[in-house]
């Protein structure tokens, strides 16, 4: 990257690709062969929805020349695993 207008593009493109992503596995989830499939996809689509949040909300505060997160708009830990049973999710 070779200037600042292009960071903010990085980060709010990477939003919005984490927020389509999210979205897609959770149509996707509801087509899974088993319930513990669907539990893994809708959780993995939360964290993407948080990361996609968390960029757009440090996107707003780069591209405002602010240095500091709104505590509101950024939360600084993902929705725990529901349901991965002590095991990572992969």
């Amino acid at each position: 990257m070779t200037n600042d207008f292009e960071t903010l593009c990085t980060i709010r493109s990477a939003s919005f690709n984490d927020e389509a992503a999210a979205e897609l596995l959770r149509e996707l989830g509801r087509l899974a062969l088993t319930p513990k499939l669907s539990r893994r996809i809708n959780d993995i689509a939360a964290h993407l929805e948080h990361d996609a949040k968390a960029l757009e909300a440090l996107y707003k505060v780069l591209s405002n020349a602010d240095q500091s997160l709104p505590a509101q708009e950024y939360q600084t830990t993902a929705p725990a695993p529901t349901n991965t049973g002590g095991k990572p999710i992969l």
